[in-house]
C-alpha cells in the first residue's frame, strides 16, 4: 500500500517511465490485489468528461491530470516503479508552460529572515526599470507584501477545492470510496457514509471508484485570491482560511496567476515544509535568504537541503549583513553555494521597515543593491 514515504521519495526522486500499458491492462493486473481499481478504469471516460481542472492546472493540462490521477491509483495497487512514475506523473502536471521569462522564488528556511523585504524590494525596482514583473505572495497562511507595495486592489475570488458529495438515494454501501482513499475522508459505515471534508485531498478517487455513480463533486472554499498592481507591477497573493490546515491548493492557485511577464517572483513560505515544497517547485531559480546567526544558519542548511533535493539551482542572499557573518560565508563555501548578495544592518532601512516602506525606495545604497541583484537574475535567463 501506498505510504507518506513513498509519497516523499516520489515527489523528490526522479523515475524511470516504464510501459505502463492501457488502463484496462493496468486494471486486470492489478484487479486480483484491489477490487476497486476495474471501476477506476471503467469510470475513467465519464470523469474525464466531468472533470473541472484542479487549482493551478492550464486547461491544456486537464485530461493529462486525470489520466494521470486514474493511472496513479490503478498503478498504485500494482505497486514497483510504476506505481511510483504514475504517483509522480500525477503530482506533477501542475507544471507551468515555460517560456522566455524567469520564475524565481524567494525562500528561506525560518521567518523573519527578510524574505518579503527582499522579494517585494527587487520587484519593485524590476518594474522601475520597465521590466514587466509579477510579485507572487504565496505565503498563504499570512501574505504581507500588499504592507510594502500598497497595490491597487482589481479584484478578489474565492478558491476551492472539489470534495464528495454522496446521493444517498443511488448510494447501495459498498464501501468502496472508503477503501480507495488514504486519507479516510470518506467512510462507510453501516448504511451511513460519512464525509470529511477537512481531509479531503481532492484528488477524485472516491468518484472514480464509486460503481453506481453516486458520487459528485462540489466546490469548497478554502481561501480568497486578491490580484493589483501598483503602475506596471503586478500583485497576486493568496489567503488561506482560518481553521484550515492544507495551503498547497492555495499557491497553486496564486501560481497559476503567472503571465508570462519577464520576470516572475514568488515569496515563498518560511521552512521546509510542504507549502514551500509547492511554491518552488517548477521554478528557474530559489534565492535563500538568511542571517548571520546560529538560528539562521541551522535552518539555512535545512532549507538548502530541500531545494537541492528539488534539484532547483539556488543561491544566497545574506540579509542584515556585518553581524557575525563569518560562519555563514564558511558554510556556503563548504556547501558550495554562491552568496550573490549582502544587505547590511541599517537603522535608516529598519526604520522605514516600520512605516511599511520598501528599503530600495528610501535607501540610495540599497536600491543600487537590489539593482545588481536583478542584473544577477535576469543573467539566469
Amino acid at each position: 500500500m501506498f505510504s507518506p514515504a513513498d509519497a516523499g521519495r516520489m515527489l523528490l526522486k526522479p523515475f524511470p517511465q516504464p510501459e505502463l500499458g492501457s488502463l484496462p491492462d493496468i486494471a486486470a493486473r492489478s484487479g486480483r490485489q484491489s477490487r476497486t481499481t476495474p471501476q477506476v478504469a471503467e469510470n475513467l471516460p465519464r470523469k474525464m468528461a466531468q472533470h473541472r481542472p484542479a487549482p493551478g492546472l492550464r486547461p491544456e493540462q486537464e485530461e493529462e491530470w486525470v489520466a494521470g490521477g486514474a493511472v496513479a491509483w490503478v498503478a498504485d495497487r500494482e505497486g514497483g516503479a510504476a506505481g511510483e512514475w504514475a504517483r509522480r506523473k500525477h503530482r506533477g502536471t501542475d507544471r507551468f508552460k515555460r517560456g522566455l521569462f524567469v520564475r524565481v522564488a524567494i525562500a528561506s528556511g525560518k521567518g523573519g529572515t527578510g524574505k518579503t523585504t527582499v522579494a517585494t524590494n527587487l520587484a519593485w525596482v524590476a518594474a522601475q526599470e520597465e521590466k514587466s514583473v509579477v510579485y507572487l505572495d504565496c505565503d498563504v497562511e499570512e501574505p504581507n507584501g500588499q504592507i510594502f507595495l500598497r497595490p491597487a486592489v482589481s479584484w478578489r475570488k474565492p478558491v476551492t477545492v472539489p470534495v464528495p458529495n454522496v446521493d444517498l438515494a443511488v448510494c447501495d454501501y459498498c464501501g468502496q470510496c472508503g477503501e480507495i482513499c488514504q486519507f479516510s475522508a470518506i467512510v462507510c459505515v453501516g448504511e451511513r457514509v460519512l464525509v470529511f471534508p477537512e481531509l479531503c485531498h481532492s484528488c477524485g478517487g472516491c468518484d472514480l471508484a464509486c460503481p453506481l455513480s453516486a458520487i459528485t463533486e462540489v466546490p469548497r472554499e478554502i481561501g480568497t485570491l486578491m490580484a493589483g498592481h501598483r503602475g506596471p507591477l503586478r500583485y497576486v497573493q493568496g489567503l488561506l482560511n482560518i481553521g484550515e490546515a492544507m495551503s498547497p491548493p492555495v499557491i497553486r492557485a496564486v501560481k497559476a496567476e503567472a503571465r508570462e511577464e519577464d520576470l516572475v517572483i514568488i515569496d515563498a513560505p518560511p521552512g521546509t515544509a510542504c507549502p514551500v515544497v509547492e511554491a518552488v517547485r517548477d521554478c528557474d531559480h530559489v534565492l535563500l535568504v538568511t542571517e548571520p546567526t546560529p538560528f539562521g544558519l541551522h535552518d539555512l542548511n535545512l532549507a538548502l537541503d530541500t531545494v537541492q533535493t528539488l534539484e532547483i539551482p539556488c543561491e544566497v542572499v545574506i540579509n542584515r549583513a556585518g553581524l557575525n557573518g563569518s560562519a555563514t560565508e564558511e558554510f556556503c563555501r563548504r556547501r558550495g553555494v554562491e552568496i550573490v548578495a549582502e544587505f547590511p544592518d541599517s537603522r535608516r532601512v529598519a526604520e522605514a521597515y516600520s512605516r511599511g516602506e520598501l528599503a530600495a525606495e528610501s535607501d540610495p545604497e540599497f536600491r543600487d543593491r537590489f539593482r545588481s541583484l536583478l542584473a544577477h537574475i535576469e543573467e539566469l535567463r
